[in-house]
């Protein structure tokens, strides 16, 4: 999680975004420190939905790709299944 927000804050620098927001208003500083609690509110409903859905035991044969989450566990699934519609 660390990560991906240090990634964020890089990116907001690099486009100049997290200076403007120091330098303007106490409303503006104050979104950007929202903005940055609604990261990591967003990481970790993310990281919760991928552990959940990752839990599986089986997956039926007829489960379309787009309807997996894009993880580790489900790219180590997606060989043992047979008869992959996309």
């Amino acid at each position: 999680m660390g990560k991906i927000l240090r990634e964020t804050e890089k990116a907001f620098y690099q486009t100049g975004w997290i200076n403007f927001i120091h330098n303007s208003s106490p409303v503006l500083i104050g979104f950007g420190r929202l903005y940055q609690k609604q990261v990591v509110l967003h990481q970790g409903e993310i990281e919760t939905d991928l552990d959940s859905i990752s839990r599986f035991l089986s997956v039926s044969e007829y489960t379309h790709i787009v309807d997996l989450p894009l993880n580790r566990r489900t790219v180590n699934v997606l060989p043992r299944m047979k008869g992959l519609l996309g």
